[in-house]
């Protein structure tokens, strides 16, 4: 099995309790340890997000696991999700930097669990996307058709990365959030690069919400509240 810790994030309440539960049910199964980082409620959103994304990669940094599944806490794995998870792992090439599971948009994020978990099932129209000759990823030929169509790496973020390129990941996403701050699954999709990779089939897990939103309305960058 794959040397892999999880981490997540979470503020206090009752939604988030949920959320953390399913985590720690859903993944002590695998024997997989997860690290929890309480985040701070007095910021603005953008803020705490970034805040808590750094903190994530800092916690993982400081354990000697090879790899990390980084996610917000409503996200929830397919069945047989391991072994999902190391055959898609298997098929990357070399010096691959993120592998992102289940964006939303692609298992049509609704609030609720798709009908069938691990299916491809998109929002919106996918045909300008690349795919592996695996079929088990996209490949990311050039990042701007997912900033244009506004393919957001979240509703769950969550992505796995490992030792090896997790400094690169974490300079990029400082410089993005600099350049311009946004919310964290909008900043993963302008710093895509050609060694990050999107689940494609299966997926490997959904949204969980578990209630609602921890966090009050935001207005993203596409006019959507979240």
């Amino acid at each position: 099995m794959l040397d892999l810790i999880l981490i997540t994030t979470t503020i206090p309440s009752a939604i988030s309790d949920r959320r953390i539960s399913n985590l720690v049910q859903n993944f002590s199964q695998y024997g997989i340890p997860l690290l929890i980082h309480h985040g701070n409620q007095n910021k603005e959103k953008i803020e705490i997000l970034y805040e808590n994304m750094l903190a994530m990669i800092a916690l993982f940094k400081r354990t000697n696991y090879e790899f990390a599944i980084i996610c917000d806490n409503d996200f929830f794995p397919i069945d047989n999700f391991v072994n999902n998870l190391e055959a898609t792992v298997a098929a990357l090439p070399a010096g691959w930097r993120t592998l992102h599971l289940c964006p939303g948009f692609l298992w049509g994020r609704n609030g609720r669990a798709p009908c069938v978990p691990g299916i491809l099932k998109p929002s919106w129209p996918i045909d300008s996307l690349t795919v592996d000759p695996s079929g088990r990823f996209f490949v990311v030929e050039d990042r701007n058709t997912y900033i244009q169509k506004e393919f957001w790496l979240g509703g769950p973020m969550a992505f796995l990365v490992n030792r090896a390129t997790v400094d690169s990941l974490l300079a990029d996403f400082k410089a993005s959030f600099l350049l311009e701050p946004t919310l964290n699954d909008v900043i993963l999709t302008k710093i895509l690069t050609s060694n990050d990779y999107i689940c494609r089939l299966p997926l490997l897990g959904y949204e969980a919400e578990e209630g609602g939103a921890t966090f009050k309305s935001f207005c993203r960058p596409d006019g959507v509240y979240d």
